[in-house]
């Protein structure tokens, strides 16, 4: 799973850990 997010693609595993350094 790849979702695109803040103009790049990422995977849904960095998608997590930005959610989590942000969260």
């Amino acid at each position: 799973v790849v979702i695109f997010r803040d103009g790049k693609y990422l995977t849904l595993k960095e998608v997590f850990e930005s959610l989590q350094l942000t969260g």
